[in-house]
This record gives C-alpha cells, structure tokens and sequence, in this order.
C-alpha cells in the first residue's frame, strides 16, 4: 500500500493515467469545495454589512454585483481558454507550447485587468444611475465598486492562474489558498466593519486584500514549477498564436456569461425601482441561492477539464472513454445534491443577513 503524504496532494496530476474514478474524485471534490469557498467573498460581505451596518449597506452591495459581474466576464473567457489549452499541452507533454500559454495568459490577465479598472471607475456613476439606483443607497454602492475594480487584479490573477493550475492537474493547492484568503476576508470584514465602522468601503477592500493574497501565493506556486513550464520574458511575451487561441477558446464561455449577466443587469434596473427593502431581499435569496447553484455551473465547466485529451497520445483515449461518463455521472450527483441543499439553506441562514 502506498504511504499517505500531504506533499502529494499538491503535485501536479497527469488526468490521462490510472484509474478514471481515482483521478476524478481526487480531483473534482476540492475542485467543487472550492467552488462553494469562492461563494463566501459576496457572501460574507453581506452578511456583515447587512449585521453591523444596515439594511441599506446590504442592498448597496447587492446593487453592485450585477455590473461588477459584467465586467469581469472578461476573465472568464482567459481562464476557460487558458485552462483547455494548458490541459492539452500538459496532456501532450509539450513543454515549450505550454510555456507559451500560460505566459501569455499571464500578460493578457494584466493588461485586461487595466483596462478593467479603468473603464470600471469611469462608468461606475453613471451606469448606476442608468440603472435607477435608489439615492440614499446610491454612494455606498458606487464606493464598493470602485473599490473592487481598483482591485481586481487579485480577482483576475487568482482565477487564471488557479484554472491553470488545475489544467496541470492540480485542484489541491487553489483549495487550500482560497480558503487561507476566505479565513482572512472573514476576519477583515468583521475589522473593517465592526470594529473601524468603514462600512460597504471596509468590506470591498475586505475582499480585494484577501483575493491578492490568494492571487500571489497561486502566482508562486506557478512559478516554483520549474520543471514543468518556464515563465521568462519570452513566454511573457504576447504571441499572436497563443492570444488567438486563447480569445477563441474562451470567446464562445465569456460571450455566455455575458448574456446572463446582461440579463442580471436589466432584473437588478426593476428591482432597483422598487425600492431599497426589495433590493435587500433581493440580495439576500441570490446569495444563498448562489451558495448551491453557481458552484454547480462552475464545477460542471472545471470538470470539462478532465476529459479534455486534444493532442494526448493515442494510448490515453481509452481513458477518455472511461473517464467522460464518470465526469458526467460526477455533474449529475451535484446537480441533484446542490439542488436539495437550496432548500435547506434557505429557511435556515436567511436570518443571517439583517
């Protein structure tokens, strides 16, 4: 029997050898894990300012995830793109194309960021008055945009060089910095808020601080993997090859994640309308819901990793055929587990919010 060592369970993990079920399980329960722990970054925020502040500071951030949602979906189509490809090349055993890609991708991610920032603080004003933003909620929930967009570099950083690194096989390690950042916005939020009385403000930076950290220890982690991929200035280099690449495997995710966030944008100008109570409401059963949900949609994208063998040798398609069904039987179980959970979260942790 093999010795049990926490070391490995951050080495990376070649998907197209040994058993399917093993690899997959190893895989996909930190992955889904992980995907729920995401969920506490807006979560906690509204718990704390719904707790120590008011109702109002609660449906300021409501307001605002709508239009920060939007404009990070950006991210979405680099992480997607980057992680299909870096699974081929890693499956392929092309070090030097694998280099490239995730070089560029690390290139892309700063530049996007920028211009991210930029037009994020730029609109942020009008684009909430467009959207029939309530006014005594109205500056609260400009001041916690800004604040995530002066940040979200840490945001972009930690979701494409974590969707790297489980492109390499490696879902262990993001768990474990993602958690080490959700304790440490956890704790920040409740200093921020309750304790120096910053408000909406104190739990934005709550979030971009801990989603840095995170950013950085993934980036160093990345980085230490020399004997997988090389990251120097002429992988960092943007080629058109690779960018292209990049642009057309994510396009067609971004493209539909920006739909429904599209569609969140013109739910949130109605309910706006409504008033301050119903936006606060509003929040509060997105949130929970959320909790269960999107960690469905995003473990089910992630998971499409598994069984991604483009380029592989040809020995490793008979795991493909034992593996995609096993992938899909793993989606299935958490759509219907997830799916009993929203009940039982709903009528027990709705209180949590006010």
């Amino acid at each position: 029997m093999a010795k049990f060592s926490i070391r490995r369970l951050f080495d990376v993990r070649d998907m197209t050898s040994g058993s399917p079920m093993a690899c997959i399980a190893q895989f996909s329960v930190p992955l889904l894990i992980g995907n729920l722990a995401q969920q506490l970054y807006s979560t906690v925020d509204s718990i704390v300012v719904g707790q120590y502040v008011g109702d109002g500071a609660l449906a300021a951030v409501g307001a605002s995830n709508p239009v920060i949602n939007l404009l990070l979906v950006l991210f979405i189509g680099i992480s997607t793109g980057a992680g299909i490809m870096v699974s081929q090349y890693f499956g392929a055993k092309q070090r030097e194309q694998l280099s490239m890609t995730v070089g560029n991708c690390m290139t892309l991610t700063l530049l996007s960021s920028l211009v991210i920032t930029v037009l994020g603080v730029v609109i942020t004003r009008p684009l909430m008055g467009l959207l029939n933003t309530p006014e005594e909620i109205f500056d609260m929930a400009c001041d916690y945009m800004v604040i995530i967009f002066l940040g979200n570099v840490g945001t972009s950083y930690y979701n494409i060089v974590s969707g790297i690194l489980r492109g390499l096989g490696d879902s262990f390690t993001p768990l474990v910095f993602l958690l080490v950042a959700c304790g440490l916005n956890i704790v920040l939020d409740l200093y921020f808020v309750a304790v120096l009385g910053m408000g909406v403000a104190g739990a934005a930076w709550a979030t971009i601080i801990s989603q840095i950290i995170s950013a950085i220890l993934c980036i160093l982690r990345l980085w230490r993997m020399k004997d997988i991929i090389s990251i120097d200035r002429k992988t960092l280099r943007l080629h058109g090859f690779y960018a292209l690449q990049l642009a057309r495997l994510g396009l067609p995710s971004g493209i539909t994640q920006g739909i429904f966030s599209l569609a969140m944008i013109v739910v949130q100008s109605l309910t706006n309308s409504m008033g301050t109570a119903v936006i606060a409401c509003t929040t509060v059963v997105m949130r929970v819901s959320r909790l269960t949900q999107d960690a469905v949609v995003d473990a089910g994208e992630d998971l499409s990793m598994e069984v991604n063998i483009e380029g592989v040798s040809p020995a490793s398609y008979q795991w493909y055929f034992e593996g995609a069904p096993i992938a899909g039987a793993n989606q299935r179980v958490y759509n219907i587990v997830n799916t009993l959970n929203i009940s039982i979260v709903l009528s027990d942790n709705v209180s949590f919010y006010t």
